[in-house]
This record gives structure tokens, C-alpha cells and sequence, in this order.
């Protein structure tokens, strides 16, 4: 849930960073702080490359067995950590995480009702990117799809590999789903390097 933590935040705070910028305003202590659209940008792109590397060292674990913490990446696991800014800002995104964590939970509710539908889209969903993407094609190394909670429909891409998608009073349309998947998979395989 650390992304979602992210996200989280700019409704808190009411920091308006597009696509993100439904919610009404909120206290505006991260911006007091100093918190600006780019600087939360790049730390939620922290976020997601260490919740990316965390979940290849996961992998890894699997697969060799060597000792676990050998691949543990603590800053993975609490997204202040990742800030690099201002250290005011630092210090409220602490005190935010706190405030956060008890609230986790309540705002992944919805994981276990979409749990069959996921599977039942997903495997055709696969099927169909690897149809779309021949081998004569730029190829996507891989897509990291991270779901969050949010006021109304949002795709939001971290390059190289990654989308944040938000749940709507938790619940997604399948359909649409599939159709920004296949779009946010397009998009980032036209951004890789050649």
C-alpha cells in the first residue's frame, strides 16, 4: 500500500498534481512544508522503483532460497524514507505514514471482492499484450500495475514499466480496465529506449 500512500497524501494535503486532482482541498501542511507537484512526482517515482526492485528481490528469494533479508529493501516499506527533499516536508510525510497505517486496511477493502474477476480478465488481458506485441515490435519488458484508492478513474504512468490505476468506491468496470491496461502498456512500450 505504499503507493497508494502517495496518493493518499495529495488528498490530505489537497496538493493538486494532474491526473491526480479531483479531490477538494485539504489541510495544505505539505505545501506549507514546501511540497510541489514535480517534487511529489519524483518521490512517488522513487516510491514505485523500490516497490519494483523490492518485488524482484522477492523473486530472486524464491528462487535461490539464500538468506531473506539479503533482499530485504527497508525503504521499500515506508515511503518517507524515499523523500530527498526538504526536510520539512520529510518530517510531515512521517507523521502522515503514521497517521496512514491504521487506515491501510480500510482503504484496500476492495482487494478481496476483485479477486475473482481479476483472474478471470487477466489471463485473456495477457493473452491479448502478447498479441499486440509481436515480436518485430518494441517490446515491454514487463508491466507493473499498481491499484489504488481515489475519488473517480485514473491512469498515471511511471516509466519505464509501471501504472498506477485507482478503484472508485471500490470497484472498477472490467472492461475499462482492459482497455487503459492495453492503452498504459502501449504507451510505455513506445517510450523504451530503442
Amino acid at each position: 500500500m505504499t503507493v497508494d500512500f502517495c496518493v493518499w497524501v495529495l488528498e490530505k494535503d489537497g496538493l493538486q498534481v494532474p491526473p491526480f486532482n479531483a479531490h477538494p482541498d485539504g489541510d495544505g501542511t505539505l505545501r506549507s512544508a514546501g511540497l510541489q507537484a514535480q517534487e511529489w512526482r519524483s518521490w512517488t517515482a522513487q516510491v514505485v522503483q523500490l516497490q519494483s526492485q523490492e518485488s524482484q528481490a522477492s523473486v530472486r528469494r524464491e528462487k535461490t532460497r539464500p538468506d531473506p533479508s539479503s533482499f530485504f529493501i527497508a525503504d521499500a516499506h515506508n515511503p518517507p524514507a524515499s523523500w530527498s527533499g526538504n526536510v520539512g516536508v520529510r518530517k510531515r510525510l512521517d507523521e502522515l505514514w503514521e497517521q496512514y497505517q491504521p487506515l491501510s486496511n480500510m482503504r484496500s477493502e476492495w482487494v478481496p471482492s476483485l479477486a475473482r474477476p481479476w483472474v478471470s480478465v487477466m489471463h485473456p488481458l495477457m493473452h491479448q499484450l502478447c498479441n499486440d506485441f509481436p515480436p518485430s515490435n518494441v517490446r515491454l519488458p514487463a508491466l507493473v500495475l499498481y491499484l489504488v484508492g481515489y475519488s473517480q478513474q485514473v491512469e498515471y504512468l511511471v516509466p519505464p514499466i509501471s501504472l498506477i490505476m485507482t478503484i472508485v468506491d471500490g470497484h472498477i468496470d472490467l472492461e475499462t480496465f482492459r482497455l487503459h491496461v492495453l492503452h498504459a502498456a502501449k504507451s510505455l512500450a513506445m517510450a523504451q529506449p530503442s
